[in-house]
């Protein structure tokens, strides 16, 4: 290729778009931009360039985005620049049929990824994973949180705001005995007594999910955690990571794409005026955003 000949590939992007495609592909990258600036573009256009052009074996790289239209959007984009097989060994989920309701709606998202990671290395953990273990989906969950609220007259009308909260703290990585800290903590009656009808509640439904070898979505994330924190080498193939649509991460899906890119090889899309108004979610953005500016991480 002739030094003033570029890649096809880079046809139609402005030179803003291109700096961030071109930007060194071993080390930390940030696009902060709003809706239309074409920022998904750019991420996948980025992915083919590291493979065509710096030989990064597409089994080395994970791309996560987080909505079943974004990660086909991302895939269809990608076999438009390189040869769809390649598009095929990118780690953007794991096609595994028992799970596949969750697979139809969550491809290419942390979920799926940890999926992947859970079924090689979930049998190593310190308490190992149980074999043959399901997903309660988020029906099915919700029922198990009902079957716990409704055999206490105090709880009976409290089952979404427990399903939810329960989801909300294991996004934080917090325990029912978390809760129980935390009531003993506060002296506010109402949010002691709150704190202590959740921690129960979460408390009784992880009893059910063992019971039955399942776990639910949240619980997918944190498996995943464990896997990188207890077994090092697990990353070992993960040499660039890319992220689609950050500022609808939380807590512990950051903490996952700590432990899973420890080479810190890591380009971040997102957007911080769309960030969801859960708070959790908009403090994760601020910590990130200032985690990789102190990585000597370059901004577009």
């Amino acid at each position: 290729m002739g030094t003033d000949t570029k890649p096809g590939y880079l046809n139609g992007l402005n030179p803003a778009q291109a700096q961030a495609v071109l930007h060194e592909p071993l080390s930390s990258l940030q696009i902060l931009a709003g809706p239309g600036s074409g920022k998904t573009r750019v991420l996948t256009t980025r992915i083919a360039h590291m493979i065509l052009e710096h030989s990064i074996l597409p089994s080395n790289i994970v791309a996560v985005t987080f909505t079943n239209k974004a990660a086909k959007e991302m895939k269809d984009r990608l076999k438009k620049l390189i040869d769809p097989k390649r598009v095929e060994e990118i780690v953007m989920g794991v096609y595994i049929s028992r799970f596949s309701p969750l697979e139809l709606t969550n491809k290419g998202t942390f979920h799926a990824v940890c999926i992947r990671y859970i079924k090689i290395y979930g049998k190593f953990l310190d308490p190992p994973m149980s074999k043959n273990w399901t997903i309660a989906d988020a029906s099915e969950a919700k029922d198990l949180v009902a079957s716990v609220c409704k055999s206490n007259d105090e709880l009976k009308s409290m089952v979404d705001f427990c399903r939810n909260k329960i989801s909300w703290y294991k996004a934080k990585r917090m325990s029912p005995d978390d809760l129980e800290d935390l009531a003993e903590a506060t002296e506010n009656k109402f949010q002691q007594r709150q704190y202590k009808q959740v921690a129960y509640v979460y408390e009784q439904y992880e009893k059910k999910l063992k019971s039955l070898n399942m776990l639910d979505f949240d619980d997918l994330l944190l498996e995943g955690c464990r896997v990188f924190e207890q077994i090092p080498h697990a990353n070992n193939n993960i040499h660039v990571m890319l992220v689609d649509e950050f500022q609808d991460t939380n807590f512990v899906q950051y903490d996952l794409m700590k432990l899973m890119s420890r080479r810190r090889h890591v380009s971040i899309v997102g957007d911080p005026d769309q960030s969801s108004t859960c708070l959790g979610r908009s403090e994760t953005f601020l910590t990130a955003t200032c985690s990789l500016r102190m990585e000597s991480c370059r901004d577009w």
